[in-house]
């Protein structure tokens, strides 16, 4: 107030870290980046209700921050109060999982090795993550070459920066099958330093049966 207005315009750029922005308010539309209003007389007291809805982008920065601005048309004795501004404080979201693949059989005392792939699904980067793998005492001279990875006691130990949307880290892990193993049963787990909204994927296992071998 203290008059009703004749018409008013309001412009809220949409911040990168917004993605698919979008609003159904009659009036409203979203113009190169930015969410544009037009309304028509509103009455002394009375609202204007809008809603912006989006997601936040999976490398959204640490905040999504915008401002929403009105401009009337008629003379507006206060202008302190014609723009607003909004955070919305964004958590990295990392979904990594971890798959391990080897030989279904191995002959007793053959070598085997071991494949394990840690997958970054996103939507986020990952900041950093681990992986553990006791080794089984079926598998004897246990080693890996992996940068990043050590067998630590009878645990194969990885540890891994930063890791993109999308991206993998493979692992190699190598042994003999020992003499009197009849089979070889582990399962790997990943850790990540970030949110993970689905640790459902985040271990494998995988079980080689052992073959004895000798004169029949």
């Amino acid at each position: 107030g203290p008059s009703d207005a004749t018409g008013w315009s309001l412009v809220d750029p949409i911040p990168v870290g917004l993605a698919d922005a979008a609003t159904t308010t009659a009036g409203c539309a979203i113009i190169d980046m930015t969410l544009a209003c037009t309304g028509g007389q509103l009455a002394d007291g009375a609202d204007f209700d809008i809603v912006l809805t989006g997601r936040a982008a999976g490398n959204a920065t640490t905040t999504i921050a915008h401002t929403a601005t009105v401009d009337g048309e008629d003379l507006d004795p206060d202008l302190s109060n014609n723009e607003d501004t909004t955070t919305t404080e964004v958590a990295r979201s990392v979904d990594l999982s971890v798959e391990r693949s080897g030989p279904a059989t191995v002959v007793a005392g053959g070598v085997v090795e071991y494949s394990i792939t840690v997958t970054n699904h996103g939507p986020s980067d990952a900041t950093g993550w681990s992986l553990v793998d006791p080794i089984p005492v079926g598998l004897a001279d246990a080693a890996t070459t992996t940068a990043g990875c050590a067998i630590i006691g009878t645990t194969l130990t990885c540890t891994g920066g930063a890791l993109a949307d999308g991206a993998d880290f493979d692992i190699v892990l190598t042994g003999r099958a020992a003499s009197d193993a009849t089979t070889i049963s582990h399962t790997a787990t990943v850790d990540g330093d970030d949110v993970d909204p689905h640790p459902e994927n985040d271990e494998d296992s995988t079980t080689t049966t052992v073959v004895r071998s000798g004169p029949s």
